[in-house]
């Protein structure tokens, strides 16, 4: 009976992670916002967040990452979808404070020249930041520079 079951299960799928990455639509939130949470929390302690590549100019770049987290569509048992923008400020929040533990780990002072960037898309903007939202939940991206600032 369970064979069964996971036959006509796996095409289901597959056809639900179709669809998921059909959907495939930007959205932004506001660096801003997504700072002052973390600082909020005390994530930040001592790490500046300079954001869009043209904040990177000039500096002495200790190292470089590329980061990801998806935030799945469905957090709760209650399968209340979240709207896109609480998804991606939460996805990039995860994204920050990875940036930022591995700021510490290279013995930098700052996370700068963050770019939004999801596969393909890339968002220079020292203002937003972009995810990708499908049905299975919301990616968001970053690539960034280590810096050491006076």
């Amino acid at each position: 009976m369970n064979r069964h079951i996971a036959l006509f299960a796996a095409p289901f799928l597959i056809a639900v992670c179709g669809i998921a990455s059909a959907k495939n639509v930007p959205t932004n939130v506001p660096w801003e916002s997504v700072v002052a949470d973390l600082n909020k929390q005390g994530s930040l302690q001592g790490i500046e967040l300079r954001f869009g590549s043209a904040s990177a100019q000039g500096l002495t770049i200790k190292g470089s990452v590329t980061l990801q987290h998806k935030e799945g569509a469905f957090p709760d048992t209650n399968r209340q979808v979240p709207p896109d923008e609480v998804l991606c400020a939460k996805a990039v929040k995860q994204v920050l404070i990875r940036a930022v533990e591995q700021a510490r780990s290279a013995g930098a002072n700052a996370v700068v020249g963050i770019v939004s960037q999801v596969a393909q898309h890339r968002q220079d903007s020292p203002a937003n930041a972009q995810c990708r939202s499908c049905m299975s939940g919301t990616v968001a991206g970053i690539s960034a520079q280590f810096a050491q600032l006076p």
